[in-house]
């Protein structure tokens, strides 16, 4: 049984007792999700970055210090994963540790936790005091039934894979309607790109991902885009997600690369207008079509190009690959953009016209990575719409550091 400890803890706080027990061996992992001591505009925390950095645990055991290699398997969200080894679990008693951070090309500063304890329970199970008994040989027997017992749960639970298979109908319809959330790999194989290609999605779901280049590209929708535009999509797809913003940029650039008031917050233009569609979605194209090399679909957006009276008064058909995603994507609706009134209709037309399932099914997907990031929607003269670190619909000056999560289409 394997048992995870989680922590939450800032840089400069002191952390609690961590508790392990006396002999156990990679039984007990230790789970440490790092946060800056910096908050945000919206005063929360902010995870720290530490992707592309080693993780290293040291221990105080007796006479000697210990050192244990964690894995990264977070790096957006600050997290690492350390086993606990039976190395450092002979002996009961309290042990001194801290946790260092540090990167291998020295571009990040090498930082380290407060000093922590950590607890060694003193376990029953002495191994120089067991004798071979009739009790001992029956907790022997027990604990081979359970390994047998784990055995038979995991080929009951891929025998109910196939049958869940056999369920459901191929296609984009079925497929839209369960959640499953599962671990893809590393790249994309070339049976999950012809299960896409060919429209029948087998044994892909709404929430799977791949983990590549330390971003999660979650599945959140198929054939979402699938007929739609001013020439017909007829590329069967799936619209691809990153759980976490790949990095922040402004709509409108200033000079400093800060929050300016005034003129610096404009929609002139509309979306189209912005800094961010003409140049500030590159460094995510790039992350993207290296990830998904060759796989990367184009297909046709209608964009707002044009304001008046503060609202979208008009827009235009283009090729997309990459884009920001919109209020109705994320929320179903429209929750801050402009709707017609007595004196104007707002250029509200769009080809997204639902809510991409992965946020129907599963909510908190909204709001997992519990940072500010820019949706596409123009809402008045100064104030594009974006969705706030609460998970809440919300609203930024065009001059706004916020973060990019696009959403794209592979085949």
């Amino acid at each position: 049984m394997q048992d995870y400890i989680p922590r939450e803890i800032d840089i400069n706080e002191k952390i609690e007792t961590v508790t392990v027990k006396q002999y156990d061996h990679l039984s007990r992992f230790l789970r440490i999700q790092i946060f800056d001591k910096d908050l945000d505009e919206n005063g929360d925390r902010q995870p720290l970055n530490i992707v592309g950095c080693n993780a290293r645990l040291y221990m105080e055991t007796d006479d000697n210090l210990a050192f244990i290699d964690g894995e990264v398997t977070d790096g957006e969200m600050g997290i690492t994963t350390f086993s606990i080894p039976n190395g450092a679990t002979q002996t009961a008693g309290n042990y001194r540790a801290e946790i260092v951070i540090s990167d291998p090309t020295g571009n990040f500063p090498t930082i380290s936790t407060k000093e922590f304890v950590i607890n060694v329970e003193q376990s029953v199970r002495v191994p120089s005091k067991i004798e071979a008994t009739g009790q001992f040989s029956a907790l022997e027997n027990a604990l081979n039934n359970v390994d047998s017992f784990r055995d038979e749960m995991n080929t009951i639970n891929s025998r109910i894979d196939e049958i869940i298979a056999l369920l459901l109908c191929d296609g984009a319809g079925a497929h839209n309607a369960v959640y499953r959330g599962k671990n893809l790999g590393t790249s994309v194989t070339s049976a999950q790109y012809q299960a896409i290609s060919s429209g029948k999605f087998t044994d892909l779901y709404i929430g799977d991902y791949w983990a590549i280049d330390s971003v999660n590209w979650r599945i959140a929708a198929f054939d979402y885009y699938y007929y739609c535009g001013d020439t017909a999509f007829r590329t069967h797809h799936a619209v691809i997600v990153p759980d976490t913003c790949l990095y922040n940029e402004q709509m409108h650039k200033t000079e400093n690369g800060q929050y300016e008031a005034g003129a610096a917050n404009t929609t002139e233009g509309g979306y189209i207008g912005t800094d961010m569609y003409k140049t500030g979605l590159e460094q995510a194209k790039t992350k993207i079509k290296a990830a998904f090399a060759g796989h990367v679909c184009k297909h046709r957006l209608y964009l707002t190009n044009a304001m008046s009276n503060g609202h979208a008064s008009a827009g235009e058909w283009v090729d997309s690959e990459v884009d920001l995603m919109c209020e109705h994507m994320v929320y179903g609706c429209g929750i801050y953009s402009p709707v017609p009134n007595d004196t104007a209709i707002p250029t509200n037309y769009r080809g997204e016209k639902s809510q991409l399932p992965l946020f129907a099914l599963e909510p908190s997907r909204i709001c997992y990575n519990r940072a500010t990031w820019w949706l596409r929607d123009v809402i008045s003269a100064t104030l594009f719409a974006a969705v706030a670190a609460t998970g809440g619909a919300s609203t930024g000056g065009a001059s706004r550091l916020f973060g990019v999560r696009p959403a794209f289409c592979i085949s």
